[in-house]
């Protein structure tokens, strides 16, 4: 058993990683795979504000036909396949967080801006 976690949208090269992982596996091994859904019901309609986007830690969002059809060109089999609930609640007031951040503080990346240092004096 191999087990890719919330994993694979925060890799370089996640054809790579599946290869990897196929290639390791034993006959009768198992992969399990778990990741964010970029077709889930909230992602359009909360935009850049969908807070799974994760912006930029990850680097990948894998619709699960690209999986699918990725792991079958690996010579893996889809045993089985789980769509979760949307996280309303979580989804909708994770965007609401993003946004009042980005026009309290000036930007959803403010993090990720280069920091100037102020000399003294």
């Amino acid at each position: 058993m191999i087990s890719m976690y919330h994993y694979l949208e925060h890799t370089v090269d996640p054809r790579a990683e599946m290869a990897a992982a196929a290639a390791a596996l034993p006959v009768g091994g198992h992969l399990a795979i778990e990741l964010p859904d970029p077709e889930c019901t909230w992602a359009r309609p909360l935009g850049k504000w969908w807070i799974s986007w994760l912006r930029p830690r990850h680097l990948h969002m894998i619709p699960i036909a690209n999986l699918r059809a990725e792991l079958s060109a690996l010579g893996l089999t889809v045993v089985s396949e789980q769509r979760a609930e949307p996280h309303n609640g979580q989804d909708v007031i994770s965007a609401a967080i993003l946004a009042m951040n980005a026009a309290l503080i000036g930007g959803e990346d403010l993090a990720w801006r280069r920091h100037e240092r102020h000399r003294a004096s």
